[in-house]
């Protein structure tokens, strides 16, 4: 996670690593503290507590597995790593309960670990581990204006994302996995998740 300053510096504060829930299976009421970017606002961390281990749901036509918490997921939490006591990431964020405001779901860290980096062959340095996706906001000057622009990775190449739109180099993508992109960034991290590792543009 990368904390900016006013002056637009930044330092990242780095989490520890991925649990092995395999190894350390996730408990009914252990603590989880999910770590976001509340309403835009800036980073943000919540606490509550695992409320289940394995809550089957259907989100974008894919079932999945995802951990219900005692944490209300709000516009900005999506994308945003929940860990434990010890720092580990146990999941991602990925939405919140509509009729329950106390309840967001994430998806586990068994299946994230598994996009979270991929190897990628580079013409001039052979494989590299590369993330399966990254988003940021970067800053850039409009004559005398400084303005933000949300930048998603995917792989090795990096757009700009604009109300359901990707650019690169002049070219705009409409649609992710033949799906029209959501306007809402946070909907479309939610889409490169349950997508892992696997995305076609056009």
């Amino acid at each position: 996670i990368r904390i900016k300053n006013s002056d637009y510096s930044g330092h990242a504060v780095s989490l520890n690593k991925f649990r092995d829930l395999s190894a350390n299976p996730l408990k009914v009421a252990e603590n989880a503290f999910v770590i976001g970017n509340e309403m835009g606002e800036g980073i943000t961390m919540d606490c509550g507590y695992i409320k289940m281990v394995e809550d089957i749901k259907r989100c974008y036509e894919h079932t999945k597995p995802l951990i219900r918490v005692g944490v209300s997921f709000t516009p900005g939490y999506s994308g945003g790593v929940v860990v434990d006591d010890n720092g580990e990431i146990i999941g991602i964020a990925v939405g919140n309960d509509g009729d329950n405001a106390n309840r967001g779901y994430a998806l586990s860290a068994s299946i994230a670990k598994a996009f979270v980096t991929r190897v990628i062959a580079d013409a001039n340095h052979g494989e590299i581990a590369c993330p399966t996706f990254s988003v940021s906001n970067e800053e850039y000057a409009d004559d005398e204006i400084f303005r933000t622009k949300t930048v998603i990775t995917l792989g090795a190449e990096e757009y700009e994302f604009s109300n359901g739109t990707l650019v690169n180099s002049g070219t705009q993508y409409d649609k992710f996995n033949g799906k029209q992109i959501p306007k809402s960034v946070s909907e479309f991290i939610d889409l490169i998740i349950l997508s892992q590792t696997n995305f076609s543009l056009s």
